[in-house]
């Protein structure tokens, strides 16, 4: 059933992802929503939701391309290892955030949270057991 979910319709879901969680921690930083909308409720102060959100923000930002690539959204012809060890450390990554999530205080991270990070784990794994993940990237530049 899993494999139903074509490789590029993983890659735009975990793009679209990381796209939300992006602007919800670009909330935080405004101040827009309560610091406590991240990191489980437990920050104590919106300099630290500030350094988690700026933390966060450029992880998801430089693996957006490395998604795109290993989805066959783009075409690069390299580092077909990396892109099977980002894939899966992301996968073992978002399960644990997901974890988190869960135990976190408030309902935002139980719900909204908990249920974006399930989705992208399921994403993840789709591209991650793909035999072919990186054989769109056969393209030498």
């Amino acid at each position: 059933m899993l494999y139903k979910i074509g490789k590029k319709t993983a890659g735009i879901g975990i793009i679209l992802m990381n796209i939300f969680t992006i602007v919800v921690f670009l909330l935080v930083i405004l101040k827009i929503l309560p610091y406590n909308s991240i990191g489980g409720g437990r920050l104590d102060s919106y300099q630290t939701a500030y350094q988690t959100a700026i933390t966060s923000i450029f992880i998801m930002c430089f693996g957006i391309p490395i998604v795109a690539i290993a989805s066959g959204l783009i075409k690069f012809g390299r580092f077909k290892f990396f892109l099977k060890v980002y894939l899966w450390l992301s996968f073992v990554f978002v399960c644990l955030n997901t974890i988190a999530n869960l135990l976190g205080v408030t309902l935002f991270e139980k719900i909204i949270m908990a249920l974006v990070t399930v989705i992208q784990a399921i994403l993840f794994f789709r591209l991650a057991t793909d035999k072919d993940s990186t054989e769109n990237t056969n393209l030498e530049i």
